[in-house]
């Protein structure tokens, strides 16, 4: 291959990863509402404001009260708007991230317009707001074609004043997001000529705007997955009759025995009779429940979908075994695999025969 070619591929091949590693980046658009608690403190002044407390009956104020005098709300001054729009910051700031694995790459916020623009004392000698810078990024974003579900992000960041040297005083603390929650934590006390100490404060949290609902259905107990303690669950909900809209996977505004079917055919994907929900409803799932030994052993609901109750009366007798062959996936394979469905009669005569004598055995066993 001559030098030629080589340079040519070698071009390519860069160009062509230079391409994917643009075409994999995305960003997330960040809208946040503060906590009604959320609060900024000018120390030098012993003053603070909240965004739910209004102000001698203005709501629309948020501020000044004395610190000194927390818990007391004591008010000072004329009052302040020092959280113009409330707790909601809209479009306070951005994120990018890999789109392939949801790593962080930049933030940007810019939080003036939101929290005490021109409150400050500073502001009279240095200009009007202050601006926000971030370093130090880490951390990663779950998003999917639906959008961004979760955030986990640490971020430094420095609210400056001023603009020209040496008329600029900064503050600096730290900006996280946990899952769907936000923490700004600000509490500074740069030294300034003629006024010594001047300490500044934001303490302002709550939650992330715009996220979407990522929750599995049918995934009760929130590990991630479809497992037998959510169909247990969903067992337990229909028996106490609740309303409760979360176990109502089919959507027809009840919870009964058809959310039940849902879950194991449409959710899990399987068959009334996949004891251990690997999918696939065989010998072994009958093998796993004779093993257990609660087949109609006379205590009453001390069964669960893996120890045999398939019909969720929390018992394990002959009406499970029926509902599970009469399904027709015994043997089957995966459900979404099974063209054929067999004639019920057949296959249900031969299994029930066999397991007649094969409890009949047991009982006379215990007895």
């Amino acid at each position: 291959m001559n030098l030629n070619k080589q340079l040519a591929i070698a071009i390519a091949i860069f160009v062509s990863t230079l391409v994917c590693h643009v075409a994999s980046a995305d960003s997330f658009d960040l809208s946040l509402t503060a906590d009604g608690t959320s609060r900024w403190y000018d120390h030098f002044s012993d003053a603070f404001g909240q965004i739910d407390q209004g102000f001698r009956g203005d709501e629309d104020r948020d501020g000044f009260f004395l610190i000194s005098q927390l818990p007391t709300y004591v008010p000072i001054g004329r009052g302040a708007d020092l959280f113009p729009s409330e707790g909601e910051f809209t479009n306070v700031g951005a994120i990018e991230f890999d789109a392939a694995s949801g790593a962080v790459s930049s933030l940007l916020l810019d939080f003036d317009d939101f929290v005490a623009y021109n409150y400050s004392i500073l502001n009279s000698r240095l200009g009007d707001g202050y601006s926000t810078s971030v370093s130090n990024v880490v951390g990663n974003v779950v998003a999917s074609g639906d959008g961004v579900s979760a955030i986990d992000l640490s971020a430094d960041i420095t609210f400056t004043y001023g603009s020209t040297v040496p008329d600029i005083v900064e503050y600096k603390g730290t900006f996280a997001i946990a899952n769907d929650e936000f923490q700004l934590s600000v509490d500074d006390d740069p030294s300034i000529p003629g006024f010594g100490a001047f300490r500044y404060a934001w303490d302002v949290f709550g939650q992330v705007d715009n996220l979407v609902d990522a929750t599995l259905p049918g995934d009760f107990d929130n590990d991630g997955m479809l497992t037998v303690a959510d169909v247990d669950l969903l067992s337990d909900a229909v028996l106490a009759n609740t309303t409760d809209s979360k176990f109502d996977v089919n959507t027809d505004g009840a919870v009964n025995s058809s959310d039940r079917t849902f879950w194991i055919e449409e959710l899990k994907t399987t068959y009334f009779g996949d004891a251990n929900l690997d999918g696939e409803f065989n010998s072994s799932d009958f093998i796993s429940v004779l093993i257990v030994g609660e087949y109609e052993d006379g205590i009453p609901a001390n069964s669960g979908w893996a120890d045999g109750d398939w019909n969720g009366d929390k018992d394990f007798s002959s009406s499970d075994f029926i509902l599970a062959l009469t399904g027709g996936g015994y043997e089957m394979g995966p459900r979404a695999a099974a063209a054929v469905v067999p004639e019920p009669g057949t296959v249900l005569g031969m299994i029930m025969g066999g397991l007649v004598v094969f409890l009949a055995g047991r009982r006379t066993q215990r007895i």
